[in-house]
């Protein structure tokens, strides 16, 4: 089964975007652990505050990072077991079994998380040095389990083809093929 270009297009933009934030978030918490760094014990002359403005980076940085593996589909996995699976079809299945698992705790996460936003948008918390609206900071859980979701869904509905015979992928047993056929 072949996804339209125009599809697979705003696929890849998601991620380049995703991927651009992540970057984004990288590089500011990194300037600013150095500026912070450089004015304590070079200038003698802390920062104030300067815990609370990276807040806002490192929360995003976090849930898009998180994001950007379930993007990539290389989320951590235990896959001791795929050791022992010599046949496709089983592979097939435990592969779709997993990416149902996946959903299904996104989903979930995804409904609290929601209703966490919705609390913060209601209280309108502020952090106490900065002033900094922390709805900012603390709706990047939802969005980061939103596009969580979003990716996993993605991945669920690609083994369900696979299981299904719709497409296609190159099955290698982990531990290599059997050269005598035992």
């Amino acid at each position: 089964m072949k996804i339209p270009s125009a599809i697979e297009k705003k696929w890849d933009l998601l991620g380049k975007i995703n991927g651009f934030f992540v970057v984004l978030f990288l590089v500011g918490v990194t300037l600013l652990v150095f500026v912070q760094v450089i004015l304590r014990y070079v200038f003698n002359a802390p920062l104030m505050g300067i815990e609370e403005f990276l807040l806002l980076p490192i929360a995003w940085l976090y849930m898009l990072g998180a994001a950007f593996a379930s993007y990539h589909r290389a989320h951590i996995d235990c896959g001791i077991i795929m050791l022992y699976i010599e046949r496709p079809m089983t592979y097939k299945i435990l592969k779709f079994l997993r990416s149902a698992v996946v959903l299904g705790v996104c989903l979930w996460l995804l409904k609290w998380s929601w209703w966490y936003f919705q609390y913060l948008v209601r209280v309108d918390k502020y952090s106490p040095l900065g002033y900094i609206r922390l709805v900012y900071v603390e709706s990047s859980v939802f969005f980061g389990i939103l596009l969580m979701t979003i990716y996993s869904f993605v991945e669920f509905a690609d083994w369900l083809l696979i299981l299904l015979g719709k497409k296609e992928i190159n099955f290698v047993p982990m531990r290599g093929v059997k050269k005598d056929g035992n």
